[in-house]
């Protein structure tokens, strides 16, 4: 059985390359075709320039963004781990997913937490454990969560 989020990879891998492919051949067919009206193929350097900026500030643009776009990511990351309140929770059940991450399996963890301004309340999440040290039930593992939104959980690891 192939893990869902394998599944999704792939199906959006596959629709980056056709989109991307379909770009090149569009803008490719339209240099061909009209860069004689154009007069680009009398200034073989103008035409080279175009075909170059054409074919790579796409891709530039990409990284540019997806690199923004994580800096963003780190930031809220380290927010959530500034500002977040730790606790103790205790591990009530613990399910393997079938997936590792650099051979530390990932599992779903459903935790008991006791904290002073919510009182008792339980958790599902899932985490990547390590291979060496993976929680049994009963276990007290430190979490960090946002109080404003207890879902929003993470474990911390020391």
């Amino acid at each position: 059985m192939v893990p869902e989020f394998l599944k999704s990879f792939v199906q959006g891998f596959i629709f980056m390359f056709l989109c991307i492919m379909s770009y090149l051949i569009v803008v490719n067919f339209l240099l061909v075709f009209l860069g004689e009206s154009m007069g680009l193929y009398d200034n073989l350097i103008l035409f080279i320039a175009v075909a170059l900026f054409l074919n790579i500030a796409p891709f530039i643009l990409l990284t540019i963004l997806d690199r923004r776009k994580r800096k963003q990511q780190i930031a809220a990351e380290d927010e959530f781990l500034k500002k977040g309140t730790r606790t103790n929770a205790i591990v009530m059940d613990i399910q393997d997913t079938g997936v590792t991450i650099n051979d530390n399996p990932v599992v779903r963890l459903s935790l008991s937490l006791n904290h002073d301004s919510f009182g008792n309340f339980q958790q599902n999440i899932t985490a990547t454990v390590s291979r060496v040290k993976i929680p049994r039930v009963g276990d007290s593992i430190i979490v960090i969560y946002d109080p404003n939104n207890p879902s929003k959980m993470s474990v911390l690891y020391e």
